[in-house]
């Protein structure tokens, strides 16, 4: 893919003046030990930032802004510092050091006179750099060899791998693989040059992810098994690039070229200007993020940008200096606009006399006006190698064209998907809303994500008890009358009945072993609605959930969000006819569902609410949450707006969360007199209204909305479960004339006509005087022994039950029986301060 070579070029006077600027920042921060400072003024520092002075002296002096007297001296200082280090068990530089005295530090720049380990990436990239002074200043040669030869480097290249090392809290030293494609391939071919067989480092396993139509490689070793996140930025491929040249492993510069496109075409599609790496942002503005890592895709998700520790905070995306300066020296003569230059312009003012800033903030434009080793390091280097033309290491021309991906107009983003949906045969409303009309968010590419989580079996296990042991429910409990409480004794037995004990999940309906992501949410909500209609011990509650929520924190997900789907028995995810597959779709009503259960779990319990608020900081909600809007997905397509009458539940319950969303526009419909509302997809039910009366509580406008559909109905709407096909039928109030009966294949079936349990308890509870005897037929046709459950409904024509219970129908059993005693489910819940400060529904 490479083309001829550039050759040496004569830099420009601003990009001399850029070098110029960047040398100074090492003027001001190398101190008496030799070792340069990782930010202004602060004497902490890893071997990475140790790498950067090492070529930006070598770099100031060919470059002619130093002499080579002070190249030799300043090089001859930190060579002796490397030599003086303490090394961690004698065996390799501990990760970090006071800069000022040379001590073995923690990361706050504590001294630790053990040290806290020593890593891999760091070493890697300090090597390299070595090897560029080695390259390029024979007579530092002898020197250098016999800095490297003092460290123990079986451990950090063990098993054709690049390893570090950690110590436990119990004092034991733990060695651990390190790095992700990108970093590990540039930090394992250091020892490659040593002679050491690193083919297990430079073959990781990674999958393609595609944005804008442009293939983007990501590593599938993610955060939330193996506790690394796998981020894919500029700065990684670029930088092996410029040092160790193409030909040790050739597709370095197909990587690039997708990276540079990339950022191009998002460039091109939003306006935004792009250069995407890590950095560190300034304490001004963020001082609890001191560290980002601004990806082109971290864990799967294109243009995440994540902490260390997998959190989310894409409202901080910067373009970055030195990624902007790495796509300009390596830009490929055949990109018509010259993406870098134009990039490359954009941080050119940002500096003051200490050197370059590490760049802006995209959405504020405010100055990330950190000074760092890393920004100043990698400038003086990349502009080094524009000069030379050639890599540092290994001398070879870059190549210079890239082909079709960067030579190809914008491309224009196809429209929303348009599939129907029927999760397992108990619809909550849509899984993809078609039809959807409202524009999409111009921040959505199209874009082919990765799994986000391991398809092998799962490690299931209760959370552990917690420290302040068990505790009664705070919400109010009631006493039911001896009818009443066999009702509820019958619904709460399909929970008990089919849940399952390594798992704690119950399936969605009797004849399925799976769950829909809504149906978990029935049976979370489940637990501490028995628990109050006194059906269960705080005992029995307290271990129920904690199996539950423990299984809910290793479900495999897509885009860092659940599943539409998943078995009951090992918790694998499944496609909406329960067969197993792998984790590519999630439904936004139904994530919704799970969120406004677990608020009623955190309400009645509120020693749970850390926990779960844990729990689903670990999702990644960009794309379910955008603009103020809510979206559903699929792989390999754009996400599609939540637009069906169910998004008034799932909008109600996600801003309980403090999400702040708006309702779509829905349409009017004139049906048998009264004025309602409909969603996207032309068809309309009442258990939207259902659900978000009985959990919500019932204003005057719900109360209004209520009062229309009941009015309306020729026969009670709702969505009704089948032991055979077509499954199930959504009895509505209209699906383009009134009281239509659909099937899950989008036909009629007029004689499939059936009315539904949960709805008739439902419209009983919330005050329909007329549904007292509706609910008394469900009852007598539906609860047969009860032992099973409440049948999900009964056929209007034969009177007969449909003889398959559902979570949903005896979930809403169990909420309208405590709804008639003491009002909403939910009512005073409200998120933490910690969960409010997060902000991560922002979008991105």
């Amino acid at each position: 893919m490479a083309g001829s070579p550039v050759g040496a070029a004569t830099l420009s006077e601003p990009e001399w003046g850029m070098a110029r600027q960047a040398w100074n920042y090492f003027a001001r921060n190398i101190n008496r030990t030799g070792l340069a400072n990782s930010v202004e003024g602060y004497p902490s520092a890893t071997l990475w930032e140790q790498g950067n002075l090492a070529v930006a002296i070598v770099a100031a002096q060919e470059l002619g802004i130093i002499s080579p007297q002070e190249r030799d001296q300043r090089l001859g200082q930190l060579l002796q510092g490397l030599e003086n280090l303490p090394l961690f068990e004698d065996a390799l530089p501990n990760k970090a050091y006071n800069t000022a005295t040379g001590e073995k530090t923690d990361y706050g720049n504590n001294p630790v006179p053990r040290g806290i380990g020593f890593s891999g990436l760091d070493l890697g990239r300090l090597i390299n750099a070595l090897l560029v002074v080695k390259t390029n200043l024979p007579p530092y040669r002898e020197r250098i060899d016999r800095l490297i030869q003092r460290w123990d480097l079986n451990r950090l290249y063990q098993r054709q791998d690049l390893y570090g090392a950690i110590v436990l809290p119990d004092g034991e030293t733990l060695p651990v693989q390190e790095g992700r494609h990108g970093y590990l391939e540039y930090a394992a071919r250091s020892g490659v040059i040593l002679g050491r067989d690193m083919s297990q480092a430079l073959n990781p396993p990674v999958a393609t992810v595609e944005i804008y139509g442009i293939p983007v490689k990501n590593d599938t070793r993610h955060f939330r098994e193996l506790n690394a996140v796998a981020y894919t930025v500029t700065e990684a491929p670029a930088l092996e690039i410029i040092e160790l040249g193409v030909s040790g492993r050739p597709a370095v510069w197909e990587e690039f070229c997708s990276l540079y496109a990339v950022q191009k075409r998002r460039w091109q599609n939003t306006g935004l200007w792009t250069a995407a790496t890590e950095d560190h942002i300034t304490g001004r503005l963020f001082p609890d993020t001191p560290f980002l890592y601004n990806t082109i895709v971290s864990d799967g998700i294109p243009w995440a940008v994540v902490t260390e520790a997998g959190q989310r905070f894409d409202e901080r995306r910067t373009i970055s200096t030195k990624a902007a300066v790495l796509l300009a020296v390596l830009q490929p003569s055949d990109d018509p606009v010259r993406y870098g230059e134009r990039v490359l312009g954009v941080v050119q003012p940002l500096l003051n006399e200490g050197g370059y800033f590490a760049g802006q903030f995209e959405r504020s434009q405010e100055i990330n006006d950190i000074l760092t080793n890393n920004t100043n390091g990698i400038l003086l280097e990349a502009l080094w190698a524009k000069q030379r033309g050639q890599s540092l290491i290994t001398n070879e021309p870059f190549p210079t064209t890239c082909g079709e991906w960067v030579q190809s107009p914008d491309v224009a983003m196809a429209p929303p998907a348009t599939e129907p949906s029927a999760p397992l045969g108990l619809d909550p409303g849509s899984r993809l809303s078609p039809g959807g009309t409202a524009p999409l968010h111009q921040f959505y590419p199209r874009c082919q994500v990765v799994q986000t989580t391991p398809q092998g079996p799962l490690s299931l296990t209760a959370l552990p008890p917690l420290e302040t042991g068990v505790q009664p429910s705070r919400c109010p409990t009631t006493t039911l009358t001896a009818p009443e409480r066999s009702y509820a004794q019958a619904a709460w037995n399909y929970f008990q009945r089919f849940r399952d004990p390594q798992t704690g999940l119950v399936p969605s309906r009797s004849d399925v072993r799976a769950t829909t992501i809504w149906g978990i949410g029935d049976t979370i909500a489940a637990w501490p609605t028995a628990e109050r209609l006194g059906l269960i011990s705080a005992e029995e509650f307290d271990q129920g959930i904690r199996k539950l929520l423990g299984t809910l924190r290793v479900l495999p997900t897509v885009e860092g969000l659940p599943h539409v789907a998943y078995g009951v028995g090992g918790g694998q995810p499944v496609n909406l006819g329960g067969v197993a597959e792998l984790p590519s779709e999630w439904d936004g009503t139904g994530i919704a569902r799970v969120l406004l259960a677990l608020a009623q779990v955190g309400e009645c319990h509120p020693e749970y609410q850390e926990v779960i608020e844990d729990l689903l900081l670990q999702w990644r909600y960009y794309a379910l949450v955008h603009a103020g809007s809510l979206y559903s997905g699929q792989i390999g397509q754009r996400p599609n707006l939540e637009c069906s009458f169910y998004s008034t539940y799932a909008i109600a319950a996600m801003n309980r969360w403090g999400f702040r969303l708006q309702e779509p526009t829905y349409q009017r419909q004139q049906v048998n007199g009264q004025s309602l509302l409909v969603g996207c997809d032309r068809v309309l039910t009442s258990d939207p209204l259902l659900y978000r009366g009985l959990e919500l509580g019932v204003n005057p406008t719900l109360q209004n909305q209520l009062r229309a559909h009941w009015q309306a109905q020729s026969r009670p709407s709702g969505t009704v479960a089948l032991s055979t096909a077509p499954y199930l039928v959504r009895n509505t109030l209209w699906a383009g004339s009134p009281g239509v009966v659909k099937g899950l294949d989008g036909n009629p079936y007029p004689q499939l006509a059936s009315v539904s349990t949960g709805a008739a308890f439902a419209w009983w509870a919330l005050g329909e005087p007329e549904a007292a005897q509706l609910r008394q037929e469900v009852i007598e046709r539906t609860l047969g022994e009860g032992t099973e459950g409440f049948a999900d409904g009964y056929l209007l024509d034969s009177g007969q039950s449909v003889g398959v219970a559902t979570s949903q129908g005896n979930f809403l059993v169990l909420a309208s029986l405590l709804y008639r005693e003491q009002g909403a489910l939910v009512k005073q819940f409200q998120p933490s301060e910690r969960w409010q400060r997060r902000g991560w529904w922002l979008g991105g």
